[in-house]
């Protein structure tokens, strides 16, 4: 798996999130081209996303980036923290798609750079 640059991670609510959908596959269907600059992870709340980004999380990010490939136990073991806790982390950061695992069973971080945006509005 290669690096890609960016991830872009932003607060709304269902009907942005419906509207933004239903655009792009109508510019699909129009045969036009959509460009993807960067992958998109979308939270129904700012409580949420700062929740699930916590400070231990974006440790856990941090480290994969220079760390890639190690597994669960390893990761737990150069954070000093207990593996139990690690291993949710990671779950919850996989389930997000900002931690996948590797062709050779590693852990590591597809981008290099995480922007945030918050929707006001949402």
């Amino acid at each position: 798996m290669s690096k890609r640059n960016d991830v872009h991670i932003s607060t709304g609510n269902m009907e942005q999130f419906g509207q933004d959908f239903i655009k792009a596959w109508k510019e699909g269907e129009q045969g036009k081209a959509v460009a993807i600059d960067s992958e998109r992870v979308c939270f129904m709340d700012l409580a949420t996303m700062l929740s699930t980004l916590s400070e231990k999380r974006l440790e856990i990010l941090r480290t994969l980036q220079g760390q890639a490939g190690i597994t669960t136990y390893k990761l737990a073991q150069l954070l000093g923290r207990d593996y139990k806790n690690v291993h949710t982390d990671v779950g919850m950061l996989k389930d997000i798609g900002l931690i996948q695992v590797g062709d050779d069973g590693g852990l590591m971080v597809p981008y290099t750079r995480i922007q945030a945006e918050i929707n006001l509005a949402a």
